[in-house]
């Protein structure tokens, strides 16, 4: 039964997200305590990588070096 949960609740974060990314939100998913400096300023510099041209974010990435981003960013269809 904790698998099913497990499931769901999958299920309703992938919801949560391409929701986000569908309205450019995606940052603001990431890093939601905007009480944070720190996450302030991460979710502003995602923000501007996410609504680069492709060949920007590319660049982008490797300057920065990130799994992450390079994650993030082959799932976000553009």
């Amino acid at each position: 039964m904790a698998h099913a949960t497990s499931r769901g609740a999958y299920r309703q974060l992938t919801g949560t997200v391409l929701m986000a990314i569908e309205r450019g939100r995606l940052q603001d998913c990431i890093f939601d305590n905007r009480a944070l400096f720190s996450h302030r300023a991460m979710a502003a510099l995602l923000g501007v990588i996410l609504r680069l041209p492709p060949t920007k974010q590319v660049l982008a990435t490797e300057q920065m070096r990130s799994r992450y981003l390079v994650r993030l960013l082959e799932h976000v269809k553009l």
